[in-house]
């Protein structure tokens, strides 16, 4: 019975587990031992006014049908989503303090606080409230607001552990910062910068540090990629002269170029086609900034043809925060059930 239900969406298999005891049991005991082995069909995560601050919209690619998930506090559209991986989150709140969130379960895990940053420094009024940050840069010092700077985390399964590791990349100038599941503070990874994505494997951090839009991953069987991605952001207008009215900029991807890292031969290998041959796509920062809806760049782009799916009307989704694409994950730390 596991071995039919691992071939199972997440939707359906939840359908199966409330079936009666036997099923029940079939469907947890998949849950807590063989997440990994799931073969889950991306969603699309994103927020709406129409279901409340405290809910979220998932989009199943599979069943072409939209779910209402109710998330613990703080309120979802009060955060930035800044990473996912593994069917969870990384949220940042109002004041930067990090949670790890599964959406599918709701369980919510706090990361350490950013006082415990290496660079960054809390500074409390006279009644003992915080009411800014101070980032060192070590070689000059600067005050910001409540909000710390933030840009990216990621989260990496750790099997030595049997648990995850969060990898923050933060400012000042795009440094890396990392902790584990259980953790009471963020590690600093010195001595480098101007970081735009990592990557974890076999207990090291793979790291990039190329000003392009250019993406690392592993595939399911090991394998690094390099995913290059070419968008056109701001067109000119029909004299060329200028960037045109802003309410007017259209983001599209135009092409996206994947490549397989040989490392053992320190080269790259360009790869034709993937299996199913689609990319998920997102916005980019400088989308999520503009605010416009005709900014957006999230949809299904076809490796072939070059062709971008729109998966929902823009219309529906919340600017705030971003849509983001998730491989549910039914794992619930906070129960003692992983997937390691």
């Amino acid at each position: 019975m596991m071995q039919i239900f691992s071939l199972l969406e997440i939707p359906d298999l939840v359908r199966a587990g409330s079936v009666c005891s036997s099923w029940h049991a079939a469907y947890t005991s998949l849950c807590a031992t063989a997440h990994s082995k799931l073969k889950q069909t991306p969603c699309l995560l994103y927020t709406s006014e129409s279901i409340g601050d405290r809910a979220m919209g998932l989009y199943s690619l599979a069943e072409k049908k939209a779910y209402t998930l109710t998330v613990p506090d703080p309120p979802i559209q009060s955060r930035e989503v800044i990473g996912s991986s593994y069917g969870w989150i990384i949220t940042a709140d109002e004041r930067s303090e990090l949670q790890l969130l599964n959406p599918i379960t709701g369980d919510q895990i706090a990361l350490p606080s950013v006082t415990t940053i290496e660079q960054v420094g809390p500074i409390y009024d006279d009644v003992g409230t915080l009411c800014e940050y101070e980032y060192s840069r070590h070689s000059a010092d600067c005050i910001v607001g409540t909000t710390a700077t933030r840009e990216l985390a990621s989260v990496f399964s750790d099997r030595s552990t049997k648990s995850y590791i969060v990898v923050l990349i933060h400012n000042p100038i795009c440094q890396l910062s990392f902790t584990r599941i259980g953790d009471s503070e963020w590690t600093w990874l010195p001595p480098s910068a101007d970081y735009e994505d990592c990557i974890y494997i076999d207990g090291v951090f793979m790291k990039n540090y190329i000003y392009e839009r250019m993406y690392i991953v592993q595939t399911p069987s090991g394998d690094v990629l390099q995913v290059w991605r070419e968008q056109d952001i701001a067109p000119r207008d029909a004299e060329g002269e200028g960037v045109i009215d802003p309410s007017e900029i259209k983001t599209e991807t135009r092409k996206i170029i994947v490549y397989k890292v040989n490392m053992a031969k320190k080269e790259l290998v360009q790869i034709d086609n993937l299996k199913a041959n689609h990319a998920y796509l997102t916005d980019n920062d400088e989308c999520i900034a503009s605010w416009k809806s005709n900014c957006r760049n999230i949809g299904v782009f076809s490796l072939g043809n070059g062709s971008t799916e729109e998966i929902l009307p823009p219309q529906l989704w919340c600017t705030w925060p971003a849509p983001i694409w998730i491989t549910p994950n039914l794992t619930n730390l906070s129960s003692g059930s992983n997937d390691m």
